[in-house]
């Protein structure tokens, strides 16, 4: 994988096995390809959940998204919200996307 430019994904790793990923894509929702670069990919092993996993690796992709000079990061969720919230994302639209009910977030860099 890449590690100084799009696309790219960082793991999160406990005592050297992976606990977590999170992408930083060019685009990641085929009705929007308007809208890019896209965090995407963030996923946390169900045994290390509620450790902070997940804020730490998008906090990663974020600065390695604003160190790259991109100004505008989007996402999209159906079912953490609360959490992307909680992150300093906010909601852009939602709509249904490949079967269901979806979230669009927007998080500005600059």
């Amino acid at each position: 994988m890449n590690a100084d430019r799009i696309p790219m994904t960082v793991i999160a790793l406990d005592d050297g096995e992976p606990i977590g990923t999170a992408a930083l894509t060019d685009h990641d929702m085929e009705t929007h390809r308007e809208l890019s670069p896209w965090l995407g990919g963030v996923y946390v092993v169900p045994a290390a959940r509620g450790r902070g996993v997940a804020r730490a690796l998008v906090g990663d992709v974020i600065d390695r998204a604003a160190a790259f000079g991109v100004p505008v990061l989007y996402l999209y969720t159906n079912g953490a919200e609360g959490l992307y919230q909680k992150l300093d994302w906010r909601v852009l639209a939602r709509e249904p996307y490949m079967g269901r009910d979806v979230t669009i977030m927007v998080r500005h860099l600059a």
